[in-house]
């Protein structure tokens, strides 16, 4: 039997959860299932390609830009690097101030 935290990963987004944080494992399942989609005739492709666009706006909404990426095509994993903007900090305001 899988752990909660597994199955709550392979569950299908609803439109209220598209805002939600989504922790990178759920990003990671929706991207394969979509990917499934796009390699298949499963009639769901439009479905599941909103729901993994949606997915990956709220994760980088949360953690940033994805800048590189590599998803894995064969089971539902990924690694994936992104960049949040740096907020001004006191001392770059200060030697801006200073100069």
């Amino acid at each position: 039997m899988a752990s909660a935290g597994v199955e709550s990963c392979r569950r299908e987004m609803t439109d209220s959860e598209a805002s939600e944080p989504v922790p990178f494992p759920e990003l990671a399942d929706l991207h394969y299932r979509w990917r499934q989609a796009l390699e298949t005739t499963l009639p769901d492709l439009d479905t599941r390609a909103k729901r993994y666009h949606d997915a990956r706006a709220a994760f980088e909404a949360e953690h940033g830009t994805i800048v590189n990426e590599y998803w894995c095509w064969h089971v539902p994993s990924a690694v994936a690097l992104s960049r949040i903007a740096a907020e001004p900090s006191a001392f770059a305001w200060a030697t801006t101030a200073a100069a």
